[in-house]
């Protein structure tokens, strides 16, 4: 073949490939804006299928917190993200315009997802701010940790699977912690038999608790509760509940998303985890299980079976020297050697 019947043939085919990036350029791939990097967040990134869709992630950090495993280790960990995050805060949403402004730049989206977490709420609470510590973040952390420098008594208001584990934490650290809560029980959602375990492991550990005692205000030296006035302890930790971002409160009049059935909670913008309510509990579990029901969701072209709906797969208490797992109404006690095994299947 001579050179002069080559260049018909390149000519050809530089036709075929521009045709080819002219028809990408004309239908570029939708842009999905993913803003946070929890565990609703990460799952959905993980399981999105980006040969059909651009995928982009704007968040305040770039790596999720592993919050469950935080107490145990005392020490932060954290997981690397499969996309690379533009790191920026957000400030709003302009639905007209299908724009995400952020503090340092604005971002335009075919579909925005919103999995932005939550924050400590302590419901307006006078005093709670400023002589409670939080325990929500690795900040929060820091902060306990720089003021455990001697042995001391510690409350901890709430008596949820954070205030639990972290009594326990506590406790096997040589101090003495007392528990305060507003419910008649302990660990509110969980079965009554987990309960009976953890109030027996409690009661051999001398970490007391008291129910029915509702926290009405927090000064320098008492706690004024439902019950009347305590001394207070010299640390106090509230972990007594939590509400969404400061950028989903200020879209919501001051509440989570409320969603439809596919997590959609305004035209082209989903929510997962924390700030959509009726979706299940407020746990990484429910939040990854939303993250991966909406990736295939989109993954099939927006159909699907049946609406989102929470299976539950089983609750953990770390206990400090193990966990207790419950499963299909069974109770397993795994000792602490187990843990980081258990933690990486789950993740």
């Amino acid at each position: 073949m001579t050179i002069y019947q080559l260049v018909p043939s390149f000519s050809i085919l530089f036709n075929k490939l521009q045709n080819i990036f002219n028809t990408s350029n004309n239908n570029p791939k939708p842009t999905i804006l993913v803003v946070g990097s929890g565990w609703g967040a990460t799952s959905f990134i993980n399981n999105i299928n980006k040969q059909k869709y651009n995928v982009k992630v704007i968040s305040s950090t770039d790596s999720r917190l592993n919050q469950p495993r935080m107490i145990a280790d005392f020490e932060p960990t954290y997981k690397e993200l499969t996309v690379v995050p533009v790191i920026d805060s957000c400030i709003s949403v302009n639905k007209e315009t299908k724009t995400l402004i952020g503090q340092k730049s604005n971002y335009q989206y075919d579909y925005l997802i919103i999995a932005t977490g939550s924050e400590s709420n302590d419901f307006g609470i006078k005093g709670v701010k400023e002589h409670c510590l939080m325990f929500k973040t690795e900040h929060d952390l820091q902060k306990l940790k720089d003021s455990l420098l001697t042995t001391t008594n510690i409350s901890i208001m709430g008596a949820g699977p954070t205030g639990i584990e972290l009594a326990f934490k506590l406790q096997m650290l040589g101090h003495n912690v007392n528990i305060i809560e507003a419910a008649n029980t302990i660990l509110p959602g969980f079965s009554d038999a987990i309960k009976s375990q953890i109030q027996k492991l409690m009661d051999e550990r001398n970490i007391s608790v008291s129910l029915n005692t509702m926290i009405k205000s927090v000064d320098n030296n008492t706690l004024t509760t439902s019950l009347g006035k305590i001394k207070r302890d010299k640390i106090s930790i509230w972990t007594c509940g939590i509400r969404p971002t400061i950028f989903v409160r200020e879209m919501t009049f001051g509440k989570a998303f409320v969603s439809d059935g596919n997590l959609m909670v305004y035209p082209n913008i989903y929510a997962l985890g924390d700030v959509v309510s009726g979706r299940g509990p407020p746990t990484a579990q429910n939040a990854k299980q939303q993250g991966q029901y909406l990736a295939r969701y989109f993954n099939n072209n927006f159909t699907s079976n049946e609406d989102y709906k929470y299976v539950e797969k089983g609750r953990v208490i770390d206990i400090g020297d193990g966990i207790i797992i419950e499963y299909k109404n069974y109770i397993i006690k795994l000792p602490s050697i187990f843990r980081n095994i258990f933690y990486v299947l789950v993740d």
